[in-house]
């Protein structure tokens, strides 16, 4: 008697690093960070590789997603994280943790629905694209959700290095930064480990 099994799935380790443009310090930044007696004393503001990632795309076809919940916090007058990345078919939690309402919206995918003080408003994402995030109730309020069809997104640390396990075959990488993919290269993951690296630096394609 013979077993029929089917064919196992190896996995495989792609890592690299991302090169940004050097920023400036933004000269509003203090203001957000004084004790006023209404709001909390935020941190301070994200360095710029945590407002970007990397995407991982299949060549292949995606494997069905499992739909997960992506939570959002605006606290201190800032939404946190400023770069919201979904699959479609996730839930985005916007948690109001102000002592004043917002409103978020983001052009066709979200209306402006008032959020109170205190509540969650929560949106399952059914439309794939990249759409700026404002606020109509406090203006500068702002920020980026880019919702996938399929795919695996990684952040870079502190330092740009980025690194995933994902199963074995032929992928794009693609970094996304200020409200749009900058750079993509092609990988191939195997039994060894492939390094890509990602470079903004020489501006939009």
């Amino acid at each position: 008697m013979s077993l029929l099994t089917a064919p196992i799935a190896r996995a495989g380790t792609v890592h690299g690093q991302i090169t940004l443009p050097v920023e400036r310090a933004d000269a509003n930044e203090g203001v957000w960070r004084l004790d006023n007696g209404l709001l909390a004393v935020v941190p301070k503001g994200a360095d710029a590789r945590h407002e970007c990632f990397v995407l991982l795309v299949p060549k292949t076809s995606v494997k069905a997603h499992k739909p997960e919940t992506v939570t959002v916090e605006l606290r201190g007058l800032r939404l946190t994280p400023s770069l919201i990345a979904a699959t479609m078919g996730d839930t985005l939690e916007l948690h109001n943790d102000d002592r004043v309402p917002h409103a978020l919206s983001a052009e066709d995918l979200l209306q402006p629905k008032p959020t109170p003080p205190g509540s969650v408003r929560s949106e399952v994402l059914q439309r794939p694209g990249v759409y700026p995030v404002r606020d109509d109730e406090v203006p500068h309020v702002r920020g980026w959700l880019v919702v996938t069809d399929g795919g695996s997104v990684v952040r870079p640390d502190e330092h740009g290095a980025w690194k995933a396990d994902v199963s074995d075959g032929a992928y794009t990488a693609k970094l996304f930064y200020r409200g749009t993919f900058v750079a993509e290269h092609a990988v191939d993951v195997s039994a060894h480990p492939a390094e890509v690296e990602l470079s903004a630096t020489g501006g939009h394609p």
